[in-house]
Parts: C-alpha cells; structure tokens; sequence
C-alpha cells in the first residue's frame, strides 16, 4: 500500500537589495504549525526550494525526502509583508522556536509595500 505524502505550499518573494542588502527570494512556508515562523530564503529559484525543505525539515524534525513542496511566486508583496511581520512578532514574543534570520530584512524594509 503506498502512503500519502503531505505537500507543503510556500510562497515566494523576489527581493532587490542594494549592494550591500539580500537580492533572491524570500520565502514564507504557508500551513506550519502557530509555534513556528517558517520562513527562508535563497538566492536563486532552486536555493529557494532546497531552503523551504531544509526549512520544514528541520522546524518539524522530518526526513528531507518524506514529503513534497510546492512554491509558487507571491503576486503581492504587500500582503506577504504583513504575514512575515505578524510571524516575526509572534517570535519576538517568544511564541515560536524560530525567529529566523529575516527579523533584520524585515527591520531594514521597515514601512515598504506597507
């Protein structure tokens, strides 16, 4: 009998950064347990799949390869902002295990697409 695998939807940001700031995709893993924030990030298309998995993987302590992803480009970047901030508050609060790296993007973007 073959077993379901549970997929996993993420949605994609691409990220312009000035010189010094990140340039790729900013990732939000949508359906993950209220503990966590769920969020990456990768440089190209494919960092940012392999990203999300590391990401799910380690945030839910489950084999890389037991289940499946599907991330698709975020048309509005508005939108996912407020969704990434309310996460990262949630952190700061210490409702999560996982404040992430993107606490400083968010803090550096401060009032943009807001």
């Amino acid at each position: 009998m073959t077993e379901d695998r549970k997929t996993y939807q993420g949605v994609a940001v691409w990220e312009e950064g000035a010189e010094d700031k990140y340039t790729g995709y900013v990732v939000f893993i949508e359906g993950m347990p209220e503990k966590y924030t769920g969020v990456t990030q990768g440089r190209t298309w494919e960092e940012a799949q392999e990203m999300m998995r590391d990401c799910i993987a380690v945030l839910l302590g489950l084999d890389p390869q037991s289940f499946d992803i599907e991330l698709r480009v975020q048309e509005d970047e508005k939108d996912l902002n407020k969704r990434l901030k309310r996460g990262i508050e949630q952190a700061e609060r210490g409702e999560t295990r996982d404040r992430g790296s993107f606490a400083q993007y968010l803090e550096e973007n401060e009032g943009d697409n807001t």
